[in-house]
């Protein structure tokens, strides 16, 4: 199943941020920006705060796409790995909140973007 997210930074409009629960899973992507502008890209999963996960366990948002900036024209491709939610120090559950972040470069053209991701 591939899943789409698109819309438009223009004007004072500079970020757009979605949060989904999708499976644990590889998932391959496709970035691909239009309109003369620049817009980066960011992925992040989100892993709750339990009393009882051992000590040093993530808690709250974590970076699984490091901030890609790509201008219009070309298209940003890549892979990102969907872990599955603790909710215990022995138990998971196999699907995951993420966020998708996309911002517009400060003082850049306005730019319309189109992601495209699915299980790799």
């Amino acid at each position: 199943m591939s899943y789409t997210i698109s819309g438009t930074l223009h004007g004072t409009d500079y970020k757009d941020a979605y949060t989904v629960t999708r499976a644990a899973d590889t998932y391959s992507y496709e970035l691909t920006p239009s309109g003369g502008g620049r817009v980066s890209f960011k992925v992040e999963w989100y892993q709750p705060h339990f009393p009882d996960l051992p000590k040093g366990t993530n808690e709250g948002w974590a970076t699984l796409v490091d901030k890609s900036k790509i201008a219009s024209g070309p298209t940003l491709s890549g892979n990102f790995t969907v872990p599955k939610t603790l909710n215990g120090p022995n138990s998971s559950v196999d699907s995951t909140e993420i966020r998708l972040t996309f911002a517009r470069e400060f003082l850049s053209d306005g730019v319309d973007y189109k992601l495209v991701y699915d299980p790799a």
